[in-house]
């Protein structure tokens, strides 16, 4: 697919008699000053929508005339399908948008159409996560009201691994309480790893609940404080292929003109993310940089999370007739979350925190690289 120029106008070779007889679409995507059909995610992550607009921004139009089209000149089964792949990779989960020029006496234009209008529909309704930058639970509550079917998947994905350990943990008090009730040390030391290993199958989201707890060992107990502790420091990384890939494209350039060294494996990891170390191209000799990448799809996935657990919130209130906001502490946690992933703004409070506190003896307050820091 060829694409067209910034400001949607396109080349004149595509208005080229007979250029008409295949079908093309465009796919638009907001981006600095103008529109692009690459197929490439905007810099820095930005929200991804489609927009319709009162002037024509792809190809002009003109259905076949009473002239019949030649069928040697019609694209075979595979080329369409082909086309289909390439426009499937520019298809928003947050919506479709496409301007459609084709010639109806193609043999294979209306299953093509039909193919896209399928893409769409499995991307909505099989894990079409909307990525949200900041915690909105209003615009949260709206986008998931419309959308059950992403909601119920979701609610599989933690229902099922927490059924299992509370399934667990219910057998424990049945068989290996002691006489105060309390779960006999050596089960309870088993019951909190599980836990923890659970949480962090269910997500970013819970392990961030999971830190929280281990503050409480007056409510959890101080067995599963100190397992919960773990999650502070010891989260399972996610791969090193697909950290690179999110560097090339909020870099938007080779890693190797940008760094000269960087480690194949992270050397931390945590709930949101993990780091790698390496050296900038032009740096001084020993002097190294601490590259945090942070773990794909956190806002989305944060983002049906908390849109359940404000939903839970009054419910568990009431049953347990408790007089905490419990939904005032979950839009709380929400923002604070949200806040976490936004590594612009935790660059500025680095480089605060240092300009505030670099003068005391003992405190070591790193650089940031804002040039090299993305949202």
């Amino acid at each position: 697919m060829e694409e067209t120029s910034r400001q949607g106008v396109a080349p004149e070779r595509w208005r080229e008699k007979g250029s008409m007889n295949r079908m093309d679409a465009c796919l638009f995507v907001p981006s600095h000053g103008g529109c692009r059909s690459n197929g490439r995610k905007p810099k820095r992550r930005r929200r991804v929508f489609m927009v319709q607009t009162s002037k024509r921004t792809s190809l002009p139009v003109k259905l076949a005339g009473p002239k019949k089209v030649e069928m040697t000149k019609l694209p075979t089964r595979q080329q369409e399908r082909d086309r289909f792949e390439r426009l499937g990779k520019r298809v928003s989960r947050d919506g479709l948008y496409v301007e459609q020029a084709y010639d109806f006496d193609s043999k294979f234009g209306m299953e093509w159409f039909h193919e896209v209008i399928r893409k769409y529909l499995n991307d909505t309704f099989r894990g079409g996560l909307r990525e949200f930058l900041v915690y909105e639970p209003e615009m949260m509550e709206k986008y998931y009201d419309r959308n059950p079917l992403i909601v119920l998947q979701r609610i599989s994905q933690i229902v099922l691994p927490f059924s299992i350990w509370a399934v667990e943990f219910l057998l424990a008090k049945r068989f290996n309480a002691q006489a105060d009730g309390q779960i006999e040390a050596e089960k309870a030391e088993v019951l909190a790893g599980h836990l923890r290993k659970t949480l962090i199958t269910m997500g970013p989201t819970f392990v961030k609940i999971g830190q929280g707890l281990s503050q409480r060992p007056d409510l959890i107990g101080p067995i599963f404080a100190d397992q919960l502790k773990k999650l502070q420091d010891s989260v399972a990384t996610f791969p090193s292929d697909v950290a690179f890939d999110i560097m090339l494209a909020e870099f938007d350039r080779p890693l190797d003109e940008i760094f000269d060294f960087i480690t194949k494996e992270p050397i931390a990891s945590a709930s949101l993310g993990q780091v790698y170390k390496a050296h900038l191209v032009g740096a001084p000799e020993n002097e190294f940089v601490a590259v945090k990448v942070q773990r794909p799809k956190i806002g989305a996935e944060a983002s049906v999370d908390l849109y359940l657990t404000r939903r839970l919130a009054p419910v568990v209130k009431k049953v347990f007739k408790l007089r905490t906001n419990l939904v005032g502490v979950n839009d709380e946690f929400g923002v604070r979350l949200f806040e976490e992933t936004n590594y612009v703004q935790e660059a500025r409070n680095c480089d605060r925190f240092r300009s505030l506190y670099s003068d005391i003896d003992g405190i070591f307050i790193p650089k940031t690289c804002p040039e090299w820091t993305t949202r």
